[in-house]
C-alpha cells in the first residue's frame, strides 16, 4: 500500500474498460473474482451536504457481496475493490481521501450508477497502474491491482456482442464498434445513453 500518496504521481494512462451492462452482471463479475487474489473488501464513498456549498466525502468499507446492495440503493458511487492483504482496511481509512489512496495503491475503481439517472452512461473499470516517485522518478507497477483488472477483463470482454450508437448533436448517428460495446442483456433492456447497434 502506498503510505505517502503526496509523494507519488501517475504515470501513463492507466488501464480502462467502458462498457454497457446491467446491474445483475456488474455484480455477478464481482462475486466472481477468485479468492486467489482476495481477499476482497468494497471501499465506497459519499458527498454529504453539510450546508449549501459545503460538502464532506464519508468513506465506509464494506464485503465485496454487498455490492447488490449499493447498486440498488444508488446512493454510493464509485467503489474500489480492496484486495486487503495487500491494502489494510483501517490503513486506507485513516487517510483525509480514502479513494485517493485506494486508486494509488492499485486498487480497481468500478463506475455503474442505474439509480437516480434518466438514461444510464457506460460503465467502468479502471485502474492506476503504474506510478512515479516525485523524487527520485522510480517507477512502481500495482501488480495485483493489474491481476483483479485483467480477471475482470476476462469476464466482461466476451459478454460484450453488441455494438453502440449514439446521438450527435447534428441529429446524425454513429455506430461503435470497437471502444464501447454492450451486453445482450443491456440491449434486450434498453434505457442506456446509447443504443445497442448490431449483434459482433
Amino acid at each position: 500500500m502506498i503510505r505517502n500518496e503526496s509523494e507519488w504521481e501517475r504515470a501513463g494512462r492507466g488501464k480502462e474498460l467502458q462498457f454497457f451492462a446491467t446491474d445483475a452482471e456488474i455484480t455477478g463479475w464481482l462475486n466472481a473474482l477468485p479468492p486467489t487474489q482476495g481477499p476482497y473488501a468494497l471501499l465506497v464513498e459519499e458527498l454529504v451536504k453539510l450546508r449549501p456549498g459545503k460538502f464532506e466525502s464519508r468513506a465506509e468499507v464494506i464485503p465485496l457481496n454487498e455490492v447488490q446492495r449499493e447498486i440498488e440503493t444508488g446512493a454510493r458511487f464509485p467503489y474500489w475493490i480492496v484486495p486487503t492483504d495487500l491494502v489494510p482496511v483501517d490503513d486506507l481509512l485513516e487517510y483525509r481521501e480514502p479513494a485517493v489512496a485506494a486508486s494509488l495503491s492499485g486498487c480497481v475503481m468500478v463506475y455503474h450508477r442505474s439509480k437516480g439517472v434518466i438514461k444510464q452512461n457506460a460503465s467502468r473499470i479502471a485502474l492506476v497502474d503504474k506510478l512515479r516517485h516525485l523524487q527520485s522518478g522510480a517507477l512502481v507497477t500495482n501488480e495485483a491491482g493489474l491481476a483483479i483488472f485483467k480477471t475482470l477483463q476476462r469476464m466482461i470482454k466476451p459478454q460484450l456482442k453488441y455494438s453502440t450508437v449514439r446521438t450527435l448533436r447534428n441529429g446524425k448517428t454513429e455506430e461503435d464498434r470497437k471502444h464501447i460495446l454492450m451486453t445482450e442483456a443491456a440491449a434486450t433492456r434498453g434505457e442506456y445513453a446509447r443504443q445497442p447497434g448490431q449483434q459482433l
